[in-house]
């Protein structure tokens, strides 16, 4: 339904922080064979000035806006908006019944000479990236990490023994379908592992940080892009910010947990929030004398950064799916050594060695040869 000048202006206002050639643009709608909708109306909702008026309508119905403003907020958590255009402009790429309709009306105008009620229907859609798989497959030669298909180091977590606690990760994206996505991700991958952990978020660079100062975490998974944030629940970090927990016996409760959580998730919001790149925010991480334990650091990106492997930060390309969690940090299991960020010791029957973060929880197990 686009055309190539709406597709250029979603791709540079929407979908910029997307990496290029790895989706394809699909654009999902309604039409309307009414008496269509005008711009006027589409922006006064998305803007929030509802009314019960019949301005933006041609036959008196009433239109408050409400469910166009709705509209407008469902698609931003897509990362998109809601888009209007005429019905004659692209009625032949919709089903057959709506073809149908306005041929038959374009024909009775014709019929009755009638060039006063050309007006015929609204279509509203959303532009939303669909990834193409075969195009990740064949890219991910090019990502930063390879994940060989077996690794020594097998992913076993286990938060410190001592401390009776849970494992922590911190996951920060401003796209909130993508955030909500690397929970579930993250979640199944330790339901699977049957280890507790606790997730939290963040949709900002500097909200991470701020969190990462006043707590610490195993592992923090970040977007390297952000976008100053808008509309979002703020808090001001009098009450505790809620996270996704798992007791490592439950599995159950992650649906109730996880939709819980989104109803209630909140962040720190602070002036030039979303300025700071993911990158940017876990360099400061590495080179910090301030902060410690530091957690193991996940950049996923669409872009290919030179780094040094003594850093110890992971770079992966982006979306990292459920399926690849664990292969990505096996492969870099070695890297986490070297770089201090993790160490090995010994098991107790001396036939394993057991590789741990800084904060002491339990990551890889790795069989003695």
């Amino acid at each position: 339904m686009p055309n190539s000048l709406e597709v250029s202006r979603i791709r540079k206002t929407i979908l910029s922080k997307l990496p290029q050639g790895e989706y394809t643009l699909v654009a999902v709608g309604v039409a309307d064979t009414g008496c269509g909708l005008s711009k006027e109306t589409l922006s006064r909702a998305e803007a929030g000035l509802t009314d019960i008026d019949s301005s933006g309508v041609t036959n008196g119905a009433k239109n408050s806006g409400f469910g166009l403003h709705m509209a407008h907020q469902l698609a931003s958590t897509f990362g998109s908006k809601v888009f209007l255009r005429d019905l004659a402009h692209c009625h032949s790429l919709l089903n057959d019944d709506i073809s149908d309709a306005f041929q038959k009306h374009q024909l009775s105008l014709a019929i009755a000479n009638d060039k006063s009620s050309s007006l015929f229907g609204s279509v509203l859609y959303i532009v939303v990236p669909v990834f193409v798989n075969g195009d990740r497959g064949n890219k991910r030669s090019e990502s930063n990490t390879s994940i060989p298909e077996e690794s020594s180091f097998k992913f076993q977590p286990q938060p410190p023994k001592l401390s009776n606690d849970c494992f922590r990760i911190l996951i920060a994206d401003d796209v909130f379908i993508l955030r909500k996505g690397l929970v579930h991700s993250v979640l199944q991958v330790f339901e699977h592992s049957k280890c507790p952990v606790s997730i939290h978020t963040a949709n900002t660079a500097e909200d991470a940080l701020r969190l990462i100062k006043s707590q610490t975490f195993d592992i923090v998974i970040s977007d390297n892009q952000f976008v100053p944030p808008a509309n979002q629940s703020s808090n001001d970090g009098s009450s505790p910010r809620p996270c996704v927990v798992f007791d490592g016996t439950s599995g159950t409760r992650r649906a109730t947990n996880v939709s819980t959580f989104f109803s209630m998730e909140s962040f720190t919001l602070e002036e030039g929030d979303g300025d700071l790149s993911g990158l940017k925010a876990l360099l400061h991480l590495v080179d910090s004398t301030e902060i410690y334990p530091k957690p193991i650091l996940i950049l996923l990106s669409g872009h290919k950064f030179d780094l040094d492997p003594a850093l110890g930060l992971i770079v992966a390309q982006k979306p990292l799916k459920t399926s690849e969690i664990v292969p990505l940090l096996e492969a870099s299991a070695q890297q986490l050594i070297d770089a201090d960020m993790c160490s090995e010791v010994e098991g107790e029957s001396g036939e394993e060695m057991w590789v741990v973060n800084q904060r002491g929880s339990t990551i890889f197990r790795r069989k003695c040869v």
